[in-house]
């Protein structure tokens, strides 16, 4: 798997501001099991992670819409 190389667009001779987001996508009851040791998170790319989707999807739409319309308004 190659790294991720998107951080590199804003060195080019062209300096294209770009703008990484993260999105926790994991419920909290599994992150407190992890926190004692009772459960093992996977991975990102393991074949056994699995994202919260209903919830995960619902708040990335609007909090990545709030950015956008923000942006979109300057």
């Amino acid at each position: 798997m190659a790294a991720e190389d998107f951080a590199m667009y804003g060195t080019t001779p062209e300096k294209i501001p770009i703008c990484l987001f993260w999105l926790g996508t994991v419920p909290k009851e599994k992150i407190a099991k992890q926190k004692d040791g009772s459960y093992e998170l996977p991975g990102l790319h393991s074949s056994t992670f699995a994202p919260e989707p209903e919830l995960s999807i619902k708040t990335g739409i609007k909090v990545m819409s709030g950015a956008a319309f923000e942006l979109l308004s300057k």
